[in-house]
C-alpha cells in the first residue's frame, strides 16, 4: 500500500485534456519531455519521471501536457502550503517530493522524503492507522524524529521510526535509478534480519544465520 496521502487542491482549476501518446512515440519513444524533466526505467520496466530543480518524482507521464498540469497544481499546492506553515520546513536540502494522480476519483496524493535522515513526511496531518500502523494519528509536525506536543512512549516513537524508515527503503526500491543507497544500508539490512530472526524463534535460527 502507498504511503501517499491526498492534499485537497483549490477548487476551479481547470484543466485541458491532453492527447495522450500516438503509437508512433509509443513504439519508438520519441517524446520530448518538459524542460528539467528526465525519465527513468524502474527495474520492472516502467518509466517514472523526475524533475530535477523542483525535487519531484512522479509515475505521472509528464510528456502529456494534460497530466503535467495535474504535477504542477500539485507542486505549487504544496510549495504555498509549506510557505504558509507557521514552522516552514526547508525544502533546500536533500529532500524529495513523490506526486501521485488517481484520474478516476480527481485526486493527487503525495509524500515527501528526507534522504538525510531516511525519513518519510507530510504537510498534512496523516492518519497512519490507514496504511497499517495501529497508533494514534501522527500530526504533519512528527519529522526528524521530533514528536513535539505529543506525549507518547519510547516504543509508539521507535514503532513510528521504523516504519518511516522502512517506508523510505521502499522508496527507495520503487525509484532506484536516480537514488543511491546510504552508506550504512547493509548495516540496516543486517539488523533487520537480526531482529526478524531472533523474533520468529531464537531456538530454530541462530544470530550466525542471519547473515
Amino acid at each position: 500500500m502507498s504511503i501517499a496521502t491526498q492534499s485537497k487542491l483549490p477548487k476551479g482549476r481547470h484543466r485541458d485534456k491532453g492527447k495522450g501518446r500516438t503509437l508512433h512515440e509509443v513504439v519508438y519513444n520519441t517524446r520530448a519531455l518538459p524542460d528539467g524533466w528526465f525519465e527513468y526505467d524502474h527495474l520492472d520496466g516502467k518509466p517514472y519521471f523526475r524533475h530535477t530543480e523542483r525535487k519531484i518524482v512522479t509515475e505521472i507521464d509528464v510528456a502529456d501536457p494534460y497530466l503535467l498540469s495535474w504535477v504542477s497544481t500539485m507542486y505549487d499546492h504544496l510549495s504555498q502550503k509549506q510557505r504558509n506553515t507557521a514552522d516552514p520546513i526547508d525544502l533546500g536540502g536533500n529532500y524529495e517530493l513523490y506526486i501521485a494522480l488517481d484520474l478516476s476519483k480527481n485526486a493527487l496524493y503525495y509524500y515527501y522524503v528526507d534522504h538525510d535522515t531516511k525519513d518519510i513526511f507530510w504537510l498534512d496531518d496523516v492518519d497512519l492507522e490507514a496504511y497499517g500502523l495501529t497508533i494514534e494519528s501522527v500530526p504533519s509536525d512528527v519529522h526528524l524524529g521530533m514528536y513535539s506536543g505529543r506525549e507518547s512512549s519510547a516504543r509508539t516513537h521507535f514503532v513510528i521510526d521504523l516504519f518511516m524508515m522502512l517506508n523510505y527503503y521502499r522508496h527507495l526500491e520503487n525509484f532506484p535509478r536516480h537514488n543511491e543507497l546510504p552508506p550504512d544500508a547493509a548495516l540496516f539490512l543486517h539488523g533487520v534480519l537480526a531482529y526478524t530472526c531472533v523474533g520468529e524463534s531464537a531456538a530454530t535460527c541462530s544470530f550466525r544465520d542471519a547473515f
